[in-house]
Formats: structure tokens, C-alpha cells, sequence
């Protein structure tokens, strides 16, 4: 990909992608703390202060992106907004890998 070529079609996939991310943190929080059987607060607490958490947590995030790059990319042809999704999961992999490695 070439940033010359950058238009606003990539701009919306890339904002879509990181918001779909952000909020899908708050769900994976919840679907966890459903499972250990905590409280919510409890589970975001846990995400702000461990680290190996935080990680785990946006990695599982970025399966909310799958939806956006198979109906509204692949299905319509729509490519560059599938490679601002691309660009909003490569951003995703790489804070996880700041907390998991770095931090």
C-alpha cells in the first residue's frame, strides 16, 4: 500500500477499526468477568494494572473487526476500507505487544 494513494474510504476504515476495538475491549471485559464468575468492576481493574491482562484482553478485542472486513469489505469490494481495518489491526497487534514484552 502506498500512503500517496491514501483516501478517506481508508480514514473511515481505520477509525471504524479502532473504535470497534475500543469498544469491543469493554465486551471481552464482560464476557471474562461472566465467566470467572467477578464482578465487572473487579475484571477492570485487573485490566488497568496487569499488564499480561491488558494484552490478552486487546488481543481478543480485535476479533470484533472480523465482522467489519467480511460484510463491509469483502462482500461490497470495498478494499480500501478493509485496509484501514487492516491498518487499525496491525496498530492493535502492535499495543499488545508494547504491554506484553515492553511494559
Amino acid at each position: 500500500m502506498n500512503l500517496r494513494n491514501w483516501s478517506k474510504e481508508h480514514t473511515k476504515g481505520l477509525i471504524v477499526g479502532i473504535l470497534t476495538i475500543a469498544v469491543s475491549i469493554f465486551i471481552v471485559l464482560f464476557i471474562l468477568s461472566a465467566i470467572n464468575g467477578v464482578p465487572f468492576s473487579e475484571s477492570y481493574n485487573r485490566f488497568t494494572y496487569k499488564h499480561d491482562y491488558i494484552a490478552k484482553v486487546i488481543s481478543l478485542a480485535a476479533i470484533g473487526n472480523l465482522p467489519w472486513f467480511h460484510f463491509a469489505s469483502l462482500r461490497t469490494s470495498n478494499w480500501a476500507f478493509g485496509q484501514g481495518i487492516i491498518i487499525a489491526t496491525v496498530l492493535d497487534l502492535l499495543v499488545m505487544i508494547f504491554f506484553k514484552f515492553i511494559i
